[in-house]
């Protein structure tokens, strides 16, 4: 079967994606999720925040490519910004949902195919800004913390999402049925990082309980396999929000194959997770709206 425009640019971002894994294990958030410190990828026109698989392959391109801005935007776009603008070469592929009218199979009384309203996926072009000659980027400023600021910040902002945290035990996870999360005691950990990376980690599970975002928690292998890819690409931008470096849990290495096993056999998988942990990162930040973070 002749694969669709959208389709190819689909599997070439996939293969990136799986080469990455293969290539840092499972060290493989690390570099993109360094440049959303910085600042999320933002359209330069309408300024909106690009999501899901967008959000990874647009940072992705900044790291590999070195780009100091996080400002993307469409040929067109960019024109209408400035029509003098000159774009360099170096545009990346993005994906959308998009609607059409069709006929259904079904008649109507006169014996003629109802209308039906279709979700199909296109892809777009767009361009950094550090590719737009004449255009000045903003200044994205990352702020350094001390570890002590950084701690304060860190409890502050887990204490507003009310989960229930136990500090016990020598393993974490989260239990979907009592719905608490439990991690073992700070100092048995290495680094602050390893416990703020655990802690993150299992509070995107805990957005997944059925009163709050309602995320598929079976037992079977490959749902399983699913939601760690969830929890891991979402403690990852949590963590960049808050302007920590990733690092991946060690056992993290176990369920590599599982995600490229989902990923081959179901290339919308990736989607699917992207998109489950922006939602995960936008529940958990607009827990914070209605606090004061210290």
């Amino acid at each position: 079967m002749k694969l669709t425009y959208t389709q190819k640019e689909l599997n070439s971002v996939l293969d990136e994606i799986l080469n990455l894994m293969k290539t840092e294990g499972t060290n493989w958030v690390k570099g993109w999720s360094s440049k959303i410190a910085s600042g999320f990828p933002v359209n330069a026109k309408t300024k909106k925040t690009y999501q899901g698989i967008n959000l990874l392959s647009l940072s992705l391109t900044a790291y590999k490519e070195g780009y100091t801005s996080n400002e993307w935007a469409t040929y067109n776009q960019w024109k209408s910004i400035n029509e003098d603008f000159k774009i360099k070469k170096g545009a990346v592929t993005i994906f959308f949902w998009g609607q059409k009218d069709v006929e259904s199979e079904i008649l109507d009384d006169n014996g003629k195919p109802k209308r039906k309203t279709i979700w199909f996926l296109k892809a777009s072009k767009v361009f950094n800004a550090d590719l737009v000659e004449g255009y000045q980027p903003k200044k994205v400023e990352t702020v350094k913390k001390t570890p002590l600021q950084i701690s304060e910040s860190f409890n502050s902002f887990v204490k507003n999402t009310n989960a229930d945290i136990r500090h016990l035990g020598g393993r974490a996870f989260y239990h979907t049925t009592a719905d608490y999360i439990q991690v073992p005691n700070v100092s048995d950990f290495n680094t602050a990082e390893d416990y703020y990376g655990t802690v993150l980690h299992e509070l995107v599970h805990w957005t997944g309980h059925k009163n709050r975002l309602e995320r598929n928690f079976k037992s079977d292998k490959e749902s399983y396999a699913f939601e760690e890819l969830v929890a891991e690409t979402g403690s990852a931008l949590l963590m960049s929000v808050l302007g920590l470096s990733p690092r991946p849990r060690k056992d993290h290495a176990q369920y590599l194959n599982g995600w490229m096993k989902a990923i081959k056999n179901e290339p919308k998988a990736i989607f699917k997770a992207f998109s489950k942990a922006t939602q995960a990162l936008d529940f958990i930040l607009n827990l914070q709206e209605k606090k004061e973070v210290a």
